[in-house]
């Protein structure tokens, strides 16, 4: 299956593109009519005692798996408007979705793209610490996290983007099971003052801008707390070749220095990178760009001095090098992930 999340096992990850996900160890029987398959699976992490099923169409367009033993769902939808042969925009939606009982955690991809406009909307649900980076000591980074994203972008280089994240905390809750007590996750019972939402509102436009040098932007950021930023930019935007770094200056007193690159040798090879400063003692969470896909970008808010991420994504070899230094302290954190893959 295509789902990223499914019997996922954590000890294992690859970031070459045409190698599959490690999955705990596992046994499939299915039958396969024209493009389509429909099976059972045993598994021992999920489904050891009682067979899961699984379901998946043609063109891999949608796929679902279900445990009972676990009562755990795993759907995946991978739309493409080229393989229906559509007029139009170039349309990219993609959604994976794994949960147990009402809980459902997930991401969501959706793109609208033309010679005129590119039109994007993302989410995630899941773990606090795939969407914050925040101070240990921060309640906020204990729970349940949440984060839609829209943005437009211009082919005249404007563009508008609207997010909001949120966390939500975990309960304590008494249960007449074995154990005593166990962690609940948030539910709309939980007072909303339990809660913290993160919000950003933001615009960019051209002073001036030749597509050979690139130009100067003008951006203005409005954050939750009513805080507005307003920031000046340079960017160079070519087909394989992205390029923007600037500065910004809140009324709060806050700054930011930052700025992100990407280099398309082909439609394989990919450089890019990212990186942002912020001033000590700033008092609102900045947003940087810490991982990216092929043509997704994943966002996380932190309160981290500095941050820096290089990642070189190819058919053979990927690498991965990031760094942070935590707020108030000297403390680095250096992650460097490298695979390779040879055929044989």
């Amino acid at each position: 299956m295509e789902n990223f999340y499914f019997l996922r096992d954590n000890d294992f990850y690859t970031a070459l593109p045409e190698i599959e996900q490690g999955i705990h160890k596992a046994g499939f029987f299915g039958l396969k009519w024209k493009e389509w398959s429909l099976g059972t699976y045993f598994s021992e992490q999920e489904a050891k005692h009682k067979p899961g099923i699984y379901l998946l169409s043609p063109l891999k367009l949608f796929e679902f798996a279900y445990s009972p033993e676990m009562k755990k769902h795993y759907a995946s939808l991978n739309f493409q408007s080229k393989n229906f042969f559509l007029a139009g925009p170039k349309i990219v939606s993609r959604i994976q979705t794994f949960g147990e009982r009402k809980e459902i955690d997930g991401t969501f991809y959706s793109s609208a793209t033309s010679e005129k406009f590119e039109l994007k909307l993302t989410g995630y649900r899941g773990k606090n610490e795939d969407l914050f980076a925040l101070d240990p000591d921060r309640k906020e980074l204990k729970g349940k996290a949440e984060l839609v994203r829209l943005e437009f972008i211009s082919r005249s280089i404007f563009n508008l983007e609207w997010i909001r994240a949120w966390s939500h905390p975990l309960r304590k809750q008494s249960d007449s099971g074995p154990e005593a007590e166990k962690f609940q996750p948030f539910n709309p019972t939980i007072p909303e003052s339990d809660s913290k939402r993160w919000e950003i509102i933001a615009g960019k436009a051209p002073i001036f801008y030749d597509p050979f040098w690139g130009g100067i932007f003008l951006s203005l950021r409005n954050y939750t707390n009513e805080t507005l930023g307003r920031g000046i930019y340079y960017g160079l935007y070519k087909k394989r070749f992205t390029i923007e770094a600037g500065q910004e200056w809140r009324i709060n007193g806050d700054k930011i220095t930052e700025g992100k690159w990407s280099f398309r040798m082909n439609e394989t090879w990919n450089l890019e990178g990212a990186f942002l400063f912020q001033k000590e003692g700033n008092h609102t969470d900045s947003l940087f760009e810490a991982r990216t896909a092929r043509d997704e970008t994943s966002s996380i808010f932190t309160d981290r001095s500095s941050s820096f991420r290089l990642r070189l994504l190819s058919p053979y070899v990927a690498l991965t090098v990031s760094h942070s230094r935590k707020k108030e302290s000297k403390n680095d954190s250096i992650w460097i992930n490298l695979q390779t893959q040879f055929y044989f």
